[in-house]
């Protein structure tokens, strides 16, 4: 079973540190290989670039990280194997002033290339998430274009994947914006409070087909994940994966974790996006999920849903699990419901139509999504905002799905 982690996100620009990098060597020009994507850290990234931490408390000097732990003051670090030989940064934040982690060229690089393009890494919490972080493109200050993070990290110990579009990097305090065929620190990750994470897989890219921190376009808050603003929920209701706002509901998030079997789950932007090539379930829940939904009997389940192909199979089986798994009771949406259009539908199906009612005492799974077994290969969709309410009014059994 794989662990899935959430996480939501929202991206306002907000004014970073000033401070310059303080290296002495003198950069030189090395024009990066022509192709799609220029990997800079992680296993197979191109040669030329090291990681390297930096400390406000320490008067802004550096220092590399290597498979020997570096310290500054408020921040550790040290190369770990991930996938392969030192190609991840283990790295230990406290206090609230700027600890930045940033990788460093040998020579100055030519990304001109990529400036329609995107930053993207991966990044795994092994603490509290920060509340914000800033994502920088840098030649020494005041040659800096930047991007602040708001809220876009959920925790859980699992893989987070973050694709931040180039052009949305702005200059900030007095900055000027960054030379793109002269760059000296492709990548800066400035955070100011207490944290514990690991980083590996960063990478510039012309182009993506994963969801974005905000709109490559517009570069307004929110914007990345296509979906519409799921609506505040209401008391009464019950949350299980949702990015509106379900502070007056009942919130079951933590007790039913994502996790799947034989798909490829990866979850950005608080979205979900789910690839099969052979039989397998992506599910909420855990072995030690077991709350009552029984007063939700008479409720629905409602989900965002978009699918871009249902593959081989003929249609997504919707269903809640309890202790006893196999209930055979579940919705089918095919094509009839919800077209594989790849875009977003919002879903209401009654809670008596996923699960039996004596099983909902004890709920090991509070949504369930898989195939007909041996018909799955090629089913590939994306779903969010999951929650129990009561019945919408524009709720119609033939047609449960609506396009957002």
């Amino acid at each position: 079973m794989k662990r899935i982690t959430k996480k939501s996100i929202v991206i306002p620009l907000l004014p970073i540190i000033i401070a310059g990098c303080n290296f002495d060597k003198e950069i030189k020009q090395l024009d990066v290989q022509q192709s799609d994507e220029s990997k800079l850290f992680g296993v197979s990234a191109i040669t030329g670039i090291s990681p390297w931490i930096q400390s406000e408390s320490d008067n802004w000097n550096v220092m590399q990280v290597s498979q020997t732990p570096a310290s500054m003051t408020g921040i550790d670090a040290v190369l770990i194997n991930n996938h392969g030989q030192n190609d991840t940064a283990d790295i230990q934040i406290t206090g609230t002033q700027s600890r930045i982690f940033m990788l460093k060229s040998e020579s100055a690089m030519n990304l001109k290339r990529y400036q329609a393009g995107y930053i993207e890494f991966k990044i795994r919490s092994k603490s509290a998430v920060p509340s914000s972080m800033t994502v920088s493109i840098d030649n020494e200050w005041p040659n800096r274009s930047s991007l602040v993070l708001n809220d876009v990290l959920s925790g859980g110990g699992s893989w987070e994947t973050l694709t931040v579009p180039i052009q949305c990097l702005q200059p900030f305090d007095g900055a000027v914006a960054i030379n793109l065929s002269q760059v000296g620190n492709p990548f800066h990750l400035d955070i100011k409070e207490t944290f514990d994470y690991e980083i590996t897989d960063i990478m510039y890219r012309l182009t993506t087909e994963r969801e974005t921190v905000v709109n490559p376009d517009s570069c307004e808050v929110g914007a990345g994940s296509g979906v519409n603003q799921a609506p505040p929920l209401e008391s009464g209701n019950l949350a299980l994966y949702y990015s509106g706002d379900s502070t007056q509901a009942q919130d079951y998030t933590s007790s039913y974790p994502i996790n799947s079997f034989g798909f490829d789950v990866e979850e950005e932007n608080h979205v979900v996006n789910v690839f099969a090539s052979d039989n397998g379930g992506v599910f909420l829940g855990s072995e030690d999920s077991d709350k009552d939904f029984s007063e939700y009997k008479e409720d629905f389940m409602t989900l965002d849903l978009k699918v871009k192909n249902y593959g081989e199979t003929n249609g997504i089986q919707v269903r809640m699990d309890g202790e006893s798994e196999e209930s055979g009771l579940f919705f089918t949406v095919d094509n009839n419901i919800l077209p594989s259009d790849n875009e977003w539908y919002r879903c209401q199906f009654p809670i008596s139509l996923l699960i039996p009612e004596d099983n909902l005492n004890l709920v090991k799974k509070s949504l369930y999504l898989s195939g007909p077994w041996n018909s799955m290969n090629e089913l590939e969709f994306s779903f969010t905002n999951v929650a129990i309410k009561d019945e919408e009014e524009n709720y119609n059994p033939a047609s449960p799905c609506i396009k957002l």
